[in-house]
């Protein structure tokens, strides 16, 4: 999608938070990236793009881009096609393990968009309908933006304090919403999520493919990007946030 629309500005991003969103699951801060580009020949635009893209998000989250790795294969990659890699090292602290039980509190922090994932069913709907993905528009904007905004980097909004109270996160992805929570949790645990509205994206999708609320969880985001659980007595220190929301409770 971002060859075919030449615009690279927010991939390198999405390449680091697809690495530090998954460290955060694990309860660490990020040290150290590295990253690997493979293109046909390198172009100027394409690599300039991506490379301030991937040094801004480590900036944005206190990490340093430390080296990393680029590839010219003509013989595998044709015109503008490419492929970026990363590589996190990250660091945690030695917190007390947090059971989760019954009652307690489930919070999404919204996402910025599709985030890294259901690309080839938006690429199916583009390409079966017709759809100019460089001119159209879909609620008063350009589709494009709307498709191609990168994926959120959740260390800024949760920082080693707040992990003192939290007993699980879940970065979600491919699979979408219910798939990824249960990865978190115990299995066998009971949990109601509520999740209403769609943010307005999802009716790009739903406009133009016959398709349910829960399927699209099961491919998609759904306007949460990060999940986790805590005791309901600190309801009071995330609720207020900016992006935060409750979303459910454990059973």
């Amino acid at each position: 999608m971002a060859a075919e629309l030449n615009d690279y500005k927010g991939i390198g991003q999405d390449l680091v938070a697809m690495c530090s969103n998954d460290l955060l699951c694990n309860k660490a801060k990020p040290l150290f990236f590295l990253d690997y580009f493979a293109c046909s020949s390198v172009k100027s635009k394409q690599y300039t793009e991506i490379l301030r893209s991937i040094t801004g998000a480590c900036k944005k989250i206190n990490c340093s881009l430390i080296g990393g790795e680029t590839a010219e294969m003509p013989s595998l990659y044709k015109g503008n096609h490419f492929d970026i890699a990363g590589f996190l090292i990250g660091i945690k602290e030695r917190y007390k393990t947090l059971n989760v039980t019954r009652g307690d509190l489930i919070f999404g922090i919204k996402s910025n968009g599709f985030h890294s994932n259901g690309f080839s069913l938006i690429r199916k709907i583009i390409s079966k309908n017709k759809i100019n993905i460089k001119r159209a528009k879909f609620n008063k904007q350009k589709l494009s933006n709307l498709i191609m905004r990168p994926t959120r980097l959740y260390h800024r909004y949760i920082n080693n304090y707040d992990l003192k109270y939290i007993k699980t996160l879940s970065h979600i992805t491919g699979g979408g919403v219910y798939s990824n929570f249960k990865r978190s949790i115990p299995k066998g645990t009971k949990f109601d999520l509520n999740i209403i509205k769609l943010p307005k994206e999802y009716d790009f999708i739903k406009d133009n493919i016959n398709i349910s609320n829960l399927e699209l969880m099961e491919i998609f985001n759904c306007g949460i990007g990060m999940i986790f659980v805590i005791n309901k007595k600190h309801y009071k220190r995330f609720i207020k946030r900016n992006l935060f929301s409750l979303i459910g409770e454990i059973k």
